[in-house]
């Protein structure tokens, strides 16, 4: 438990802690993270999980509404 204890003391102390994130995703994801990247505009926690669900989900809503769905 010490390594973790350790680990977020030495991130509320740092430069970092303005980078801490929610993750913005529409399930709720809910998850912490730092932002690094170059302008500070990260959204999800993953790009691969929470980023691709909810771009699918757009795509998807784009779509139905162009070819008339309900």
């Amino acid at each position: 438990m010490w390594p973790v204890v350790w680990a977020a003391s030495e991130l509320l102390t740092s430069a970092d802690v303005r980078r801490v994130r929610q993750c913005q995703s529409d399930d709720g994801c809910g998850w912490l993270f730092i932002d690094r990247s170059k302008n500070g505009t990260r959204r999800w926690c993953s790009m691969s999980v929470c980023g691709n669900r909810a771009k699918a989900r757009r795509h998807y809503e784009r779509t139905k509404v162009s070819r008339g769905g309900a």
